[in-house]
């Protein structure tokens, strides 16, 4: 579950546009483990993949973001 976690927050991040030392440093993992998951997500992200690649990214970023729910965050 770990290292799922952490690669979907690797592909979140990059796909906010962080650099390597950013998203390795938000992470809390070094530069080299970070390109190892960008590598392995350049080499999955394919037509084929991509639902899934969207599964673990959604995992890391509490689901898909709903827009109008009604709930405000830091009202009372």
């Amino acid at each position: 579950k770990r290292y799922i976690r952490t690669f979907g927050r690797v592909v979140m991040l990059r796909r906010k546009s962080l650099s390597v030392s950013e998203i390795a440093f938000a992470v809390g993992i070094s530069e080299r483990l970070t390109e190892e998951y960008l590598d392995l997500y350049n080499r999955y992200n394919t037509v084929e993949y991509r639902t899934r690649l969207a599964e673990m990214v959604q995992m890391v970023s509490g689901g898909p973001q709903r827009c109008g729910q009604g709930s405000k965050r830091g009202a009372r």
